[in-house]
């Protein structure tokens, strides 16, 4: 960023912010750091630096880092900690959780509904058939919503409760955050579907207009 130091914080692009907020935090030279989410809305580039930056500060400090974005987990971690409903799940190499039945389990509740069809094929083919064919028709499973939180609590709660209606067999998770967080979870695959704001074509992510409204902006005197 040394390109860009004579330029105002407060007129950074959102990922220069970031990497801005990371360099102070370093800059105290702490012995211990913690990082959430660190590359939040950020694209390819960007959560490569961010990276860059950790591994190097991995020198001279600890580094604590909650993230959901496996690629950057796998540049930076020694040592990576699973959780699953407040408990620790698993802990190892990132090598060692991804290889972990377990995790896969808890984190691709699709994949164990299949698995489980699998080792009770002996019932017959057909039926085997037919459970992929749900799991492909969104008849069952799991539908992951990510919305912002002015979307989840207005019109959302009646399109899935109509959706359960029409396709009982599919539990349905909604999380509600920013706009930048909704995209950074579509693109890292972790939702199948976004509803936010639109911004600029994220990789791997296909947008359409959904909805539009009037807005009102609203100054104190």
């Amino acid at each position: 960023m040394a390109n860009r130091v004579t330029v105002p914080a407060g007129e950074l692009a959102h990922g220069e912010k970031k990497r801005l907020e990371l360099a102070m935090a370093l800059a105290m030279r702490p012995a211990l750091v913690l990082l959430d989410e660190p590359t939040a809305g950020m694209n390819a580039h960007e959560t490569a630096a961010v990276a860059g930056i950790v591994r190097e500060a991995a020198a001279a400090t600890t580094a604590v880092v909650i993230e959901h974005d496996i690629d950057f987990v796998r540049g930076i971690a020694d040592v990576v900690t699973v959780l699953h409903k407040g408990r620790v799940l698993r802990e190892g190499t990132i090598a060692e959780i991804e290889r972990d039945d377990e995790v896969r389990r808890v984190y691709y509740p699709e994949a164990e509904a299949f698995l489980f069809e699998v080792e009770r094929s002996f019932i017959g083919i057909s039926a085997l058939k037919q459970a992929a064919l749900d799991i492909r028709n969104m008849s069952t499973g799991n539908l992951r919503i990510a919305a912002l939180p002015a979307l989840g609590v207005s019109f959302l709660p009646d399109v899935i409760s109509e959706y359960r209606q029409r396709r009982p067999g599919v539990t349905i998770h909604l999380q509600t955050r920013s706009s930048s967080t909704v995209r950074h979870w579509i693109s890292n695959q972790q939702f199948e579907v976004g509803l936010a704001t639109r911004a600029r074509e994220f990789p791997g992510i296909r947008m359409e207009k959904f909805l539009r409204c009037a807005g009102a902006c609203v100054l104190p005197l």
